[in-house]
């Protein structure tokens, strides 16, 4: 009947997968209660994405009223289900099967994690599979109870594509010598990455051709909410309104921003959710580079409330673009997901 409810639905490998790690639950006899209220929990989650919420109401019914029976003749799943083997990556091919050994009490979890890398590879870019991959896996220690040994397998399963770097990191100046100038004038400052994504909406607004005058502004005010090097705002929002027409007369085209999962190493779940975002965004990559770099330092910096930092500028982004549906959809997605699992007073 699952089979069939979901016959049409587009996420049904989300289900499946919550499915797959309320059995690995049950089998570790972790409790029903706390079972069934994760398993809806992980629907409920999926639902959020506005996909199939029937099925998330009617299954998380379904295991309250009848989870009793199926708690109680609990399987080992190591005697019913074969090792999944990848087959879209070979180094990862290589690799996978060691997690079953270390992990040894959610085979199913893990079974689902590989199948779905191999059905996102067919449509899904690479990068946005690996991602998704190792958020898959990385989450298993949610559902289990501590063990050492598959934390490091995991580790060693996934810092291989989880490590790789490819984002621009600085974005004001037009030129090798204003960026080296720029660089030098806020290397003492403590908001330059503030002042780095100011640099970065500006490019956008220059590439998107929404005006000089309206884009230099704009440019101007960002810079005024920073409360620290204020010669340094005062003095690049005048050069931006005084030297600035040659280089917006030159823009467009942007380079599509390419997605540092490095920046999202702490939470590889909203690396997946960010990347898609600025898959549907891809009129802002300068935009949406600047604060990746600017929310990776301030988790490197173990600062306080980075996640709603975000959050706010995903918002400020959001009104400086042009209309874009599917752009908007996938905000409100991540903005869900941080002011879930992130709250805030402030937010």
């Amino acid at each position: 009947m699952a089979k069939l409810s979901l016959n049409s639905c587009a996420e049904k490998y989300d289900y499946n997968h919550c499915c797959a790690i309320h059995d690995d639950c049950y089998s570790q006899s972790l409790g029903q209660v706390f079972c069934d209220k994760q398993f809806c929990e992980c629907t409920q989650q999926v639902a959020n994405q506005g996909v199939c919420r029937e099925f998330a109401e009617f299954s998380c019914s379904m295991v309250e009223l009848f989870g009793k029976k199926a708690y109680a003749d609990k399987r080992q799943p190591e005697y019913y289900f074969e090792k999944y083997q990848i087959k879209k990556d070979s180094e990862l091919a290589k690799t996978f099967p060691k997690i079953y050994d270390k992990c040894n009490t959610q085979w199913i979890t893990f079974r689902s994690c590989g199948y779905r890398f191999d059905t996102c590879m067919r449509k899904e870019s690479s990068k946005k599979c690996h991602t998704s991959f190792a958020t898959c896996v990385t989450d298993s220690k949610k559902h289990r109870k501590p063990n050492a040994e598959c934390d490091q397998e995991i580790e060693n399963l996934t810092k291989s594509f989880r490590s790789k770097r490819s984002v621009s990191k600085w974005y004001c100046g037009s030129g090798p010598f204003s960026t080296n100038l720029a660089k030098l004038a806020l290397s003492d400052c403590n908001d330059r990455l503030e002042y780095n994504l100011c640099c970065g909406i500006h490019d956008d607004c220059y590439d998107s051709k929404k005006g000089q005058k309206f884009c230099d502004q704009q440019f101007c005010e960002c810079n005024k909410r920073i409360k620290t090097c204020s010669s340094y705002s005062q003095t690049s929002c005048m050069i931006v309104k005084t030297a600035g027409k040659e280089s917006y007369n030159a823009a467009g085209n942007p380079n599509p921003y390419q997605h540092d999962s490095g920046s999202f190493n702490n939470n590889p779940e909203l690396g997946v959710l960010f990347e898609s975002l600025t898959d549907k965004c891809a009129d802002q990559p300068a935009s949406f580079g600047a604060l990746a770099t600017r929310y990776e330092a301030c988790v490197n910096s173990k600062k306080k409330d980075c996640e709603n930092q975000l959050l706010e500028s995903i918002i400020e982004i959001k009104t400086n673009r042009s209309p874009n549906i599917e752009c908007d959809d996938k905000s409100r997605i991540i903005e869900h997901y941080i002011r879930t699992n992130f709250p805030s007073e402030n937010v």
